[in-house]
């Protein structure tokens, strides 16, 4: 067992309400509800996601789909957004870089209408400061309940781990993690596909969000966006 000890894995997380998590949103495919990644709300336009998940819709968003203020994913609960556009991290490519994932990993989807703000849909707060390592933070979403097969998690789901050093985590994979990357930490597990997208939060302030698992199912570092390195990218879309 490494020395960050036994973590429990956001796969068999603790169900959350979403008033606990108002930023959080689910991004679906829309003719047939299928949830596809997490995003966090940043305006009451703008969702932050992963690249990756929508990259296929980049010349038609028209299918695309965000759930904000609900716990599920059932398609009659929350307030379903249509996507007015999608601004790509401007040194995002779609082409895998390293193994299995990419560059510069983040997309800001622009909603049709304006995301009306009360308990259960609300702006993230997000990092003033550099992520701390050797400290606990939750991460959160509908992915899958099983680390690398099986079905979403119909109720949101969160699950505490602990942010590691850079060190530690470059020790973990074959491939560089950048200074604009982070890692967390659980022993036996990791977060599931469909949680991408999703936040790392601690203390209510998005640091993070979910870019990377492992496909190991022990002794697991997965990787994050540092939002906090991230910041000129999110303010040019939210200031233009």
């Amino acid at each position: 067992m490494s020395a960050y000890g036994k973590r429990e894995r956001i796969v068999n997380g603790a169900v959350v309400d979403i008033r606990n998590l108002p930023f959080i949103v689910s991004i679906r495919f829309n003719p047939t509800n299928i949830h596809l990644c997490g995003g966090i709300i940043l305006s009451q336009k703008h969702v932050l996601t992963v690249a990756h998940c929508v990259y296929d819709f980049k010349y038609d968003w028209s299918n695309l789909k965000v759930f904000a203020g609900t716990s599920t994913l059932s398609a009659t609960e929350g307030t379903a957004y249509a996507v007015e556009s999608i601004r790509y991290h401007p040194r995002y490519n779609a082409v895998l870089v390293e193994i299995t994932r990419y560059r510069y990993d983040l997309a800001i989807l622009s909603v049709q209408g304006s995301i009306q703000y009360n308990e259960i849909r609300k702006p993230a707060v997000l990092a003033t400061r550099d992520v701390i390592p050797n400290q606990n933070v939750v991460i959160a979403g509908w992915g899958l309940l099983t680390r690398l097969k099986g079905r979403f998690s119909y109720n949101l789901r969160q699950s505490t781990v602990k942010t590691v050093t850079h060190e530690y985590c470059k020790s973990n994979f074959p491939f560089p993690v950048y200074d604009d990357e982070f890692c967390t930490y659980l022993h036996e597990g990791g977060f599931g596909d469909g949680d991408e997208g999703g936040p790392v939060i601690s203390n209510g302030v998005v640091i993070g969000i979910i870019t990377y698992r492992s496909s190991s199912e022990n002794d697991v570092c997965d990787i994050h966006s540092n939002l906090y390195r991230q910041m000129d990218f999110i303010r040019s879309v939210l200031h233009r």
